[in-house]
Parts: structure tokens; sequence; C-alpha cells
């Protein structure tokens, strides 16, 4: 069956899903009182996640091949949130402030760039970051894999 990179995705997130929940189910449910009933069939619940392990690594990997043609698309999101975070450390404080939240002691800071400034300079990554989140997007929606997996 052929899929959208984009419904992949989520297919793939809710195989994860899956797995954790078979997981907690295994883990949770595996020792028992002798004589109380299981709610699960363990046996059963952990050869399905065995195979959901297996098809969600497939999946993956065809999620990750399709993803070669935008990797630099994705790489250079991750270093413009990255820089947003940068930014957002930038000490901004000016004028008459206090030495630290110990000391009461006032000094004099300067600033080269403002707070005015650094907001101006998060807007414009942010929007180089949707532009590209936008392109990623529509390569996502247009791009075919192959996948069989039953919902």
């Amino acid at each position: 069956m052929n899929i959208s990179l984009s419904k992949a995705l989520k297919v793939k997130n809710r195989i994860a899903n899956e797995i954790k929940d078979l997981q907690n189910i295994v883990a949770q449910n595996n020792s028992y009182i002798t004589g109380n009933e299981q709610p699960f069939d363990i046996k059963e619940s952990y050869n399905e996640l065995v195979e959901l392990r297996v098809k969600i690594g497939e999946l993956k990997i065809k999620i990750n091949t399709a993803n070669a043609n935008i990797i630099h698309n994705m790489v250079e999101i991750s270093e413009l949130k990255s820089h947003i975070t940068f930014l957002r450390s930038i000490d901004v404080q000016s004028g008459q402030v206090k030495n630290s939240r110990y000391d009461g002691t006032m000094i004099d800071k300067k600033v080269v760039f403002t707070a005015k400034d650094m907001r101006l300079k998060i807007k414009e990554t942010q929007k180089k970051i949707d532009f590209i989140q936008d392109e990623i997007d529509h390569y996502n929606a247009n791009t075919i894999i192959e996948f069989s997996h039953k919902e």
C-alpha cells in the first residue's frame, strides 16, 4: 500500500504509542497473584509488541530514506531553533539593575542588543523556521512511500 510521508509519520506515532501501551501491559501484568484472573494475555501482548517493533523499524527506515531529499531543511530548522534558544538567553537588562538577587547593590548596565532587538531577531528567525517547515510539510504531503499497516 502506498501512503504519503505525512501519513507515515502519523502511523509511526500511533505505532510508538501502541508499543508503549503493550510494554506497560507486559511489565505491569506479567506477575500476578495465583488464582486471580489475568486481564491480558501477556504472551499475546508480548508477541504483538515484538511485531510492532519490527514494523516501526521498517517504517522509520522508509521515512528516513524518503527524508534524505530534505535533510538539509530539517537540519536548518534544528539549527534555527537552537539559535532562538540562544537569543532568548542573552541578557538584555540595561540601566540601573541589582548586582544579583542576593546583593542589593545597584549597578549600571548597557547593552549592545536591546530587548526590542532580540524580539525582532527571534521573530525573523521564526519566520525562516515557518517557511522551511511549510516546505517540509509540502514535501511530506506529496511524497509517497510503500508501507502496509492495518489500522
